[in-house]
């Protein structure tokens, strides 16, 4: 999908398994992504009390950095929130989660989390990659 991206989580591929074949394993469909070692920015959010401004611009920079990354392959991420924001062990920060992901300029979905969402997209506006950057 967006591979090779310091920001964005690697995506390796994608398999449906069918359980006769393999029954310990679930029948689905499996991902396989970039293994992350370290927490979500949500994990981060309340284990602290305060960041600090230094962390918060850094953090929000390379969040940026990789959205821009998305909206130069059309890809519209549908889900940004706190949850989806990974901090490596080593601090790299990496947008993942890419479920509500979309190809294109414009879409009329209006999936993703809702507490979350843009209040152009609940109110059914057309969708456009801004939604990601707001």
């Amino acid at each position: 999908m967006v591979s090779g991206h310091e920001n964005i989580v690697d995506f390796y591929g994608a398999y449906y398994h069918q359980a006769p074949r393999t029954p310990s394993l679930p029948e689905g469909l499996w991902i396989a992504t970039e293994f992350i070692t370290g927490a979500t920015l949500q994990d981060l959010i309340g284990t602290r009390k305060t960041l600090g401004e230094r962390w918060i611009s850094y953090i929000c920079k390379q969040i940026t950095t990789g959205l821009f990354h998305l909206q130069k392959k059309n890809i519209i991420h549908h889900d940004i929130k706190p949850e989806n924001i990974l901090i490596t062990s080593y601090g790299e920060v990496k947008i993942g989660e890419f479920g509500f992901a979309t190809f294109g300029e414009k879409s009329s979905s209006t999936s993703g989390t809702i507490t979350y969402s843009a209040p152009e997209v609940l109110a059914n506006f057309t969708n456009k990659h801004e939604y990601d950057h707001k």
